[in-house]
């Protein structure tokens, strides 16, 4: 399968959450060494220490113009799938605390406006987005399998 350059994040995230998966399920440790890898290669190409973001694509060239806003952020959607890896890999590895730097940063997405408060596309302050429903859904499931496991009332009550 070939994948575009702006397709590289998301496949990433997929063949991470895919590893985190197949993690709990082999003893063997290679797929926790693979998922750690794929965690590795997220953080040194795409997370931006500067902003504390994660870029949409490696390449700046890449990057997306949107009603004349750069768009240089990735989506909502990517954090979905972090969010949710990061669940599967602190259920393998209880003291990774990974889910609550990604919610923390899942939060510049949100936006309080009626009818309820909810998760847009992209980051508010720099160009408010539109508000995805299966996005939303995603975040309330991963939370409330959090919970499952954590019992922490933030974990209930985003989902």
């Amino acid at each position: 399968m070939i994948i575009s350059k702006r397709g590289i994040l998301p496949a990433l995230i997929a063949l991470f959450f895919a590893a985190t998966a197949v993690a709990q399920v082999k003893s063997d440790g290679h797929y926790r060494k693979e998922m750690k890898a794929l965690q590795a290669v997220i953080q040194t190409n795409f997370y931006d220490k500067a902003s504390g973001e994660y870029f949409v694509v490696v390449d700046s060239a890449e990057r997306e113009r949107k009603n004349g806003y750069l768009r240089q952020y990735t989506y909502l959607w990517s954090y979905c799938a972090m969010y949710r890896a990061a669940n599967e890999i602190e259920k393998l590895e209880p003291k990774a605390n990974l889910m609550a730097p990604m919610l923390k940063l899942m939060y510049a997405y949100y936006n309080p406006a009626p009818p309820h408060g909810g998760f847009t596309d992209y980051i508010m302050k720099l160009q408010p987005g539109e508000r995805y429903y299966d996005d939303n859904e995603w975040i309330g499931i991963t939370a409330l399998d959090a919970y499952t496991r954590t019992k922490k009332k933030a974990d209930f009550d985003l989902g």
